[in-house]
């Protein structure tokens, strides 16, 4: 499994210009209410959008994973199959054996339950990685309506700012009340800080997209690695099974166990356990430091200006 990276986060597509010209029909400078709460929906659309990609990227699965499967291997290390030799002159082969299978089939039950977890957790990060990549084309659609209603804004600031430089126009009685409003600072400068704003909003949300595909590009190896050594766990217990007699051996029938069989798959199975352990920690780390960020992100989504 493996996640493309995205292109650098500037470059969405434009905000649909009928979208933006339908936004700025409906601008009203003399509206104070309404400039304040101008793009509103649009920011809280776009707020919305990071806090739910931020809970998305939460998890302990991978520090949880590093434990499981040192839990393992510690398990599997500890069954020792020199003790199957004899150790003194009564010693018997047969309790010996019993006593090790006992070991085993002890250690087995543990280990098929610990490879359900890592299945598990394997699951769940295959799974976020595709629901990351749902929220993050969902992210870039709330950024491109927030787009708009910048486009919209800038241009009828530039619009209101042009009013202001032309001289006053000769009029008397009502008509002066009618166009004073549009040339008002205070209305211009209104706008203006609302966009500065919504144009913080805009920069932090965009920031977080790269972010996502940091995460992605940790779990989808690793979802892989975890999948590997749950099956690696599952191959060793059916090998010493088979090994140790306990599946398909006739009841009644005298053994000796392959020593060097079963050393061997044990060798085998603890290489494939700890193998991915470098891995996990170097994503631990990664993933914790693009949470943060990503946590940083969206206060300032949450606290604009």
């Amino acid at each position: 499994m493996s996640v493309a990276t995205a292109p650098k986060p500037d470059v969405l597509r434009a905000a649909d210009a009928s979208r933006v010209a339908a936004i700025r029909n409906s601008l009203d400078l003399n509206d104070a209410e309404a400039v304040v709460l101008f793009g509103e929906r649009a920011r809280r659309e776009v707020t919305a959008s990071t806090e739910r990609l931020l809970a998305e990227v939460r998890g302990r699965d991978v520090a949880e994973s590093a434990e499981i499967l040192q839990r393992a291997a510690k398990t599997i290390e500890a069954l020792d199959a020199s003790t199957l030799e004899a150790r003194g002159l009564f010693a018997s082969h047969a309790g010996r054996l019993k006593k090790f299978r006992a070991g085993f089939e002890e250690a087995a039950a543990m280990i098929e339950g610990l490879e359900g977890d890592l299945k598990e957790r394997a699951e769940r990060l295959a799974h976020k990685v595709k629901a990351l990549n749902a929220l993050h084309d969902q992210a870039k659609t709330f950024i491109l309506e927030l787009d708009a209603y910048l486009d919209a804004g800038r241009a009828g600031l530039t619009e209101a700012a042009k009013a202001l430089a032309a001289p006053a126009p000769a009029a008397e009685g009502a008509a002066v009340a009618e166009v004073a409003p549009a040339r008002d600072p205070e209305r211009v400068g209104r706008l203006s800080r609302r966009l500065t704003e919504l144009d913080a909003v805009r920069a932090a949300a965009v920031g977080q997209l790269p972010l996502v595909r940091v995460v992605q590009n940790v779990d989808a190896p690793l979802a892989d690695r975890l999948g590997e050594a749950a099956r690696a766990l599952a191959a060793w217990r059916a090998d010493w099974a088979e090994l140790l007699g306990l599946v398909g051996v006739r009841r009644g029938r005298r053994m000796r166990p392959d020593q060097v069989s079963l050393a061997e798959t044990k060798a085998t199975v603890l290489k494939a356990a700890r193998a991915p352990l470098a891995e996990l920690e170097e994503g631990r780390a990664r993933r914790a430091e693009t949470e943060a960020r990503m946590e940083q992100t969206a206060e300032t989504v949450r606290r604009p200006g």
